[in-house]
């Protein structure tokens, strides 16, 4: 009886040892809060649940420019502005999408779905035009 008695404190003891390393410094479980990233997949650890981007060339419409418009640019949206100089009509609409390069690669940042929503509409730039567009998020 004495030598079960001493075997189960001996399994009770090592197998608190074992459960204490998954707790951190401060007492708090880390259970669920690391992040495996395989060793090729060339992601950082920050972008390893994002998506590459779908985009292979950008601003490839030869005489149409997007920028910002100075001081519009606040924690809630900013203001773009659009000029053709080109002889052809272009649509731009109301969906978007944010972009992040990290360690020289684009990705899309996850969207949060709450109250997330935009119209489906298309909004006329006309050849050698401007237009202006106000994006709130």
């Amino acid at each position: 009886m004495k030598k079960h008695s001493c075997l189960l404190l001996c399994t009770v003891a090592i197998g608190l040892i074992f459960l204490s390393g998954c707790a951190s410094a401060d007492g708090s479980s880390t259970a669920g809060t690391n992040t495996i990233i395989k060793a090729d997949s060339g992601q950082s650890p920050e972008t390893t649940d994002w998506e590459s981007t779908t985009y292979e060339i950008v601003n490839s419409f030869e005489g149409v420019t997007m920028g910002v418009k100075e001081g519009t640019v606040s924690l809630t949206g900013l203001t773009l502005n659009f000029t053709n100089s080109s002889d052809k009509q272009c649509i731009y609409g109301d969906y978007f999408l944010l972009e992040k390069k990290v360690e020289g690669k684009w990705y899309q940042v996850p969207t949060i779905i709450d109250n997330y929503a935009f119209n489906d509409i298309g909004y006329d730039l006309a050849a050698d035009g401007n237009g202006e567009w106000r994006v709130d998020w």
